[in-house]
C-alpha cells in the first residue's frame, strides 16, 4: 500500500494547505547501518517528478535532495520519530510529522505531491 499525500491543493486540503500532515503509515525495509527516510516528490496536478527539491529534519543537519526521479533519500538518521519539511521552488512547503526511523530499516514515506504557490500581485496605481 502506497501512501500519496497532496500538498498545498486548497481544492484538497484545508487552509493553510499541508501545514503539517501526520503520517499514519510508513513501510519498512531492512538495510544495514543507522536508519533511512525515502520519499517520492510529485508535482499534483501533472504528476511529474520534482528533480532536485529539498527534504530536510528542521533544526538538523540531515536532508537529501531527490534525483530524476523524485526520489529523495536521506541517510545515516538515528532512530526515533521526526518532522520533514520538503522544498521545492515555486511550490508550496510541506511540513511531515510522525515519521518514524528505526535503527537498520528504509522508512518509506510514500508520495508527496506538490501544488504550484500562488503568486498574488498588488495593483500599482501610478499618476
Amino acid at each position: 500500500m502506497s501512501l500519496v499525500l497532496v500538498a498545498g491543493c486548497a481544492s484538497t486540503l484545508p487552509s493553510p494547505p499541508c501545514q503539517y500532515t501526520q503520517i499514519a503509515h510508513c513501510e519498512w525495509q531492512p538495510v544495514t547501518g543507522p536508519g533511512r527516510i525515502q520519499l517520492q516528490v510529485r508535482e499534483a496536478k501533472t504528476k511529474q517528478p520534482c528533480f532536485n527539491a529539498n527534504v530536510q529534519v528542521p533544526g538538523a543537519i540531515i536532508g537529501a535532495s531527490s534525483d530524476f526521479g523524485g526520489v529523495a533519500t536521506i541517510d545515516s538518521v538515528p532512530a526515533g520519530e521526526y518532522e520533514l519539511l520538503v522544498r521545492f521552488g515555486g511550490f508550496e512547503d510541506c511540513y511531515l510529522t510522525g515519521v518514524v526511523v528505526r535503527e537498520g530499516f528504509l522508512t518509506d514515506v510514500g508520495t508527496v505531491q506538490l501544488c504550484k504557490r500562488r503568486i498574488e500581485f498588488s495593483p500599482v496605481i501610478t499618476w
